[in-house]
């Protein structure tokens, strides 16, 4: 009972959070922490929130317990001295050389948070003026983590207190090509890019293909009735190489705007339309999308152009092999919500046909 009363607690100091209640929340979160103090999820919260208040000190003493609680729960190879700054930081280069570079992260940024606090307009993570911690957890927020507007932030900083460092040429190049794709660079510009918010959707490692609008439209009731409500509404949608994304709308949508692995879309050829089913975008009933035609051509060639019958067989392979790899391992198999929540969305065929293999293989 007393952890379904902390639970409680931290969900209401996060819907507190959400609307900039930050007493309110930080209360809520103090009160939750009272009863589990080592939950992590809360922790992290209260750290948001000290930072939101300007208490970087403490908002850095938070997340530092909060991140030591998640190494020590993950692995064995931490520090002995846990409030030296060089021992986390000598951790984490070593960890890198072996290949982890996730615990190599959480190594350094540890060693951050222990850091003193010099710089409080800054903010949290960069308010200090150590230019090597800068630099490491640039390159892994580049490399491992693909934010790569961050990296850049940090890799300024570590350059600012060490003018001897350098980006990385290669970062440099992909950084370069990053940016001027999301300019439009490379882009089929049938609608401005920079028209809506979904453009920040798109995972950063992504590349945007087209931009246009589309006629979205969600129908409500018996297909074959006459009692069928048809909701409309118009669209930005950007085609990628991973994926969509695009705007939703009330009462249909959850979200307003969505960013969707081609996975979870079926493509007809024929029509040139996107589907999207409920179950893979949390819509209330299936979403077509109609992109607009191009204004100079009158024609869909820009999206024929792009070739999407090969890109979305070659991601349903890709998503295939996942599967299988994610299953072999499980005893029992999980059911097909189960899989979706622990891993990611599959359509429903084929995770069929991957757990009746499966099942005929370990007969």
């Amino acid at each position: 009972m007393s952890e379904n009363k902390a639970l409680k607690l931290y969900r209401k100091g996060r819907s507190a959070l959400k609307k900039m209640q930050y007493y309110k929340a930080l209360d809520l979160f103090d009160q939750s922490l009272s009863i589990n103090p080592e939950d992590t999820n809360t922790l992290g919260a209260k750290g948001i929130t000290l930072a939101q208040l300007g208490r970087l000190e403490e908002s850095c003493l938070t997340y530092s317990k909060a991140n030591l609680i998640k190494l020590k729960t993950f692995g064995e190879d931490i520090p002995s001295d846990i409030n030296s700054i060089e021992a986390w930081m000598d951790g984490g280069k070593e960890l890198k050389k072996l290949g982890q570079s996730d615990r190599a992260f959480d190594f350094f940024m540890q060693a951050a948070l222990l850091t003193p606090v010099v710089d409080k307009e800054g903010g949290l993570g960069l308010h200090h003026k150590n230019p090597e911690l800068y630099y490491e957890i640039a390159l892994l927020t580049f490399n491992l983590i693909k934010n790569y507007e961050n990296a850049m932030v940090l890799f300024k900083r570590a350059i600012k207190y060490d003018p001897n460092l350098t980006i990385p040429e290669e970062i440099k190049t992909r950084y370069n090509e990053y940016a001027a794709n999301r300019s439009g660079v490379g882009v089929k510009m049938i609608f401005p890019l920079n028209t809506s918010n979904i453009r920040d959707l798109i995972p950063k490692k992504d590349k945007i293909l087209a931009s246009t609008k589309a006629f979205a439209e969600v129908r409500h009731g018996n297909l074959t009735g006459d009692k069928v409500k048809i909701y409309r509404w118009s669209s930005h949608l950007l085609l990628c190489d991973n994926g969509i994304a695009f705007q939703g709308a009330k009462p249909m949508c959850k979200l307003p705007a969505y960013y969707l692995p081609w996975t979870a879309v079926a493509y007809n050829n024929l029509t040139n339309t996107f589907t999207i089913s409920p179950k893979a975008a949390e819509i209330k009933h299936i979403l077509v999308l109609t992109p607009h035609l191009d204004p100079q051509t009158k024609s869909f060639k820009y999206i024929q152009d792009l070739n999407l019958d090969a890109l979305l067989d070659e991601k349903n392979e890709e998503l295939l092999r996942r599967t299988v790899i994610n299953l072999k391992s499980l005893e029992p198999l999980p059911s097909f919500k189960e899989y979706i929540k622990q891993f990611e969305y599959v359509p429903k065929p084929m995770y069929k046909k991957v757990i009746k293999t499966l099942k005929q293989d370990r007969k």
